[in-house]
């Protein structure tokens, strides 16, 4: 896999529809948004999402502000393995 795609997040779970490939079949993961960044870490590939998932996104009761997710975007360019102790 080259990539992961996040296509949808509801009642705080991620949908991946394509997330691994099993005989040439690809599977899918529903799961918590930290189960599936876990899983998207150890494949080592970059984490898309479709264009309505930030938007579903809150934080501290309340949904994450054009301001936010601009600071979340820089922090994430500069992200290194490292960074997450492995």
């Amino acid at each position: 896999m080259d990539k992961v795609v996040i296509s949808d997040l509801r009642s705080d779970t991620c949908y991946v529809p394509d997330m691994m490939v099993k005989d040439g079949e690809s599977i899918g993961v529903d799961s918590s948004r930290s189960g599936v960044i876990t899983l998207i870490l150890r494949l080592s590939v970059p984490i898309l999402t479709d264009e309505i998932v930030p938007d579903k996104m809150v934080i501290g009761g309340k949904p994450i502000g054009e301001d936010e997710l601009e600071e979340f975007r820089k922090r994430l360019t500069d992200l290194k393995p490292a960074d997450f102790g492995t």
